[in-house]
């Protein structure tokens, strides 16, 4: 048992303690609490949005909440989550733990088992993020480690068996619906659980190869992208608008790119139009989704993974972003068509039957609930480098399109860019199914923010609330705080002794050194570089070099000098008792 500064702790609980009253959204006392649940809830929207505020407290070192004994904070909060979702039962799902009734179910059998549900990808993205944020302020543990793995076990990155063109029985209106949405949240929840085992240092083969399909499955024209060109056959026996499949790939070559602009006019436009078709609607689908490949590829990059999309894959994007800027106000307030738009602003495109014949009509109002402009930042953003600017080559207009719906060019000047964003349409109720936390999470950090890294994000502070780059994301657990001992110093000022950190026992942790303790003249840093032996190899628990010898200055001479082993991720700090001074635990010379 590691002795601790009995100041130091005090000063780090009040600290924590006051914060907490006042800022962490998870605790019993936040004014979110009634709209937040640690609690499996079996709702996609509201544990998403729950999952959001648990993200939200693990960016804060006085919220992360590890450091406790026992844990709060969003490492309680994470924990419990995991847990009751695995324990939940229903009666309608015969009280078998963890099966709970959700959208992938049948009539004959409405339930899945944990994390095994629609959408559960976002879920596990913020579930992964949270821990790796975590385990940056040096609070992740062996028991969050073994609920993660459940989690990582349980994923399966289910599909809806409704979505797309050829299924169940091909495209017909109204029913027709893209598998975008999850083939894009199941590469993002793939990737997390990849970034976090690599921060393990475990095996990541699986989950990257799965990542990888999820973001080629995302940009398929087979259920993905309906590509719809009024040139070809159109009749309902097949996949209706959705005329080019993936053997039509080579079509997407027939868009012309001029001054880095899709589609710029009747001199050189596409012959097809790329459409986020939704519920028979085409709603700018695509150009949201696009965070969710963004968060994918923030994960993967971070792990080194190396994501890239094909040229291919970059015009479909590059599409996207063509269409959300022609249906955006160019404020950002509204889509056209959408809440808070003007009378006469329709956009959506959607489709009606005459006989055979499927009819293509763009004078619909429609759009995804609250959703607007400004919550969807992937463009260029001048300062900070967005998910477009990394991965889509083919640049979007950033001046004057045109909008080429059915054969009709008429030029738009100044475009919404889609390069800034606000989060006053966001809420922290977590029970609100628009524009919860959950969604900020993803169309925010992991959609544009965090594809610039922080070049601060290893410095001694792992307190990021300042900002939204993206910051320290650390797997390695912290359930020791370091031990050792100030063995002496001798007549020429020479220190000795040994420390270690039972978490990481290969490494060389460091030590500090100070007159009259913390509260003190802090007096130098050194590093337990030099070979131990057996007995002190055994006690870290491993390793060969934990020992130190440090050259104090003079001055410090007749000074009561104490020694204070550092943890290896940064929580913990011990006072490393001088055992053979007179003035233990301090020593002089």
């Amino acid at each position: 048992m590691t002795l601790r500064m009995l100041s130091l702790v005090l000063l780090l609980a009040a600290t924590t303690f006051a914060y907490r009253v006042q800022a962490c959204e998870t605790d019993a006392m936040s004014y979110w609490n009634n709209h937040f649940s640690a609690n499996f809830r079996a709702d996609v929207n509201q544990d998403l949005g729950d999952y959001g505020l648990i993200f939200q407290d693990s960016l804060d070192r006085n919220c992360s909440g590890g450091s406790t004994t026992p844990p709060q904070g969003a490492y309680r909060a994470l924990l419990t989550k995991i847990n009751t979702t695995f324990s939940y039962t229903n009666a309608n799902c015969g009280n078998v733990p963890g099966m709970h009734p959700d959208f992938l179910g049948t009539a004959a059998n409405p339930c899945v088992g944990a994390f095994k549900g629609w959408l559960d990808g976002a879920n596990v993205s913020l579930i992964f993020a949270s821990a790796l944020l975590i385990g940056g302020h040096g609070d992740l543990k062996t028991e969050l480690d073994q609920a993660l793995m459940r989690v990582r076990d349980a994923y399966t990155g289910a599909k809806s068996p409704t979505c797309g063109y050829n299924t169940p029985s091909g495209w017909f209106q109204g029913t027709s619906d893209s598998c975008m949405d999850d083939h894009t949240i199941a590469a993002a929840g793939f990737a997390w659980i990849a970034l976090y085992e690599r921060k393990r240092g475990r095996d990541t083969s699986y989950f990257v190869s799965r990542a990888r399909a999820e973001v080629a499955n995302s940009f398929a024209t087979s259920d993905s992208v309906c590509i719809f060109d009024d040139h070809r056959d159109t009749n309902t026996a097949g996949r209706g608008p959705c005329n080019i499949d993936t053997t039509g790939y080579d079509d997407l070559t027939q868009f012309s790119v001029l001054s880095s602009e899709i589609a710029p006019g009747p001199s050189g436009h596409s012959v097809a139009d790329i459409l986020a078709l939704n519920h028979d609607e085409d709603i700018v689908y695509g150009a949201g989704l696009m965070t969710s490949v963004s968060a994918a590829f923030v994960a993967l990059d971070e792990g080194g993974f190396f994501p890239s999309l094909t040229g291919s894959q970059q015009l479909i994007a590059a599409a996207f972003m063509d269409e959300a800027q022609r249906k955006a106000d160019p404020s950002g307030t509204y889509f056209k068509g959408g809440p808070g738009a003007p009378a006469g602003t329709a956009d959506c495109a959607s489709f009606t039957v005459f006989n055979t014949i499927v009819v293509r009509n763009d004078g619909n109002r429609c759009a995804d609930n609250d959703h607007r402009p400004q919550v969807y930042a992937l463009n260029t953003t001048g300062s900070m480098t967005s998910f477009y600017d990394k991965y889509v080559s083919y640049r979007p207009a950033t001046s004057n399109i045109y909008d080429h719906t059915n054969g009709v060019y008429t030029l738009i000047p100044n475009p919404y860019q889609f390069n800034t964003f606000s989060n006053v349409w966001f809420t922290k109720f977590a029970d609100n199914v628009g524009l919860n936390w959950g969604r900020q999470v993803y169309y925010h950090y992991l959609g544009w923010g965090w594809n610039t890294i922080d070049a601060t994000r290893d410095a001694a502070t792992t307190d990021h609330t300042s900002g939204d780059k993206r910051p320290r994301l650390w797997g390695y657990l912290d359930d020791h705080d370091p031990i050792g001992y100030l063995d002496g110093i001798d007549a020429n000022g020479v220190a000795t002794g040994w420390t270690c950190d039972q978490d990481l026992p290969t490494w060389s942790n460091a030590l500090d050194f100070y007159v009259n303790g913390t509260s003190g003249q802090y007096i130098t840093r050194a590093f337990a570089t030099s070979g131990s032996e057996p007995a002190v190899n055994s006690l870290c628990g491993g390793g060969t070099a934990h020992r130190f010898s440090v050259q104090l200055p003079s001055w410090t001479k007749g000074q009561l000098i104490y020694a204070y082993g550092l943890d290896a991720t940064w929580r913990g700090i011990t006072l490393l008792n001088g055992w053979q001074c007179p003035q233990h635990p301090a020593c002089s010379w």
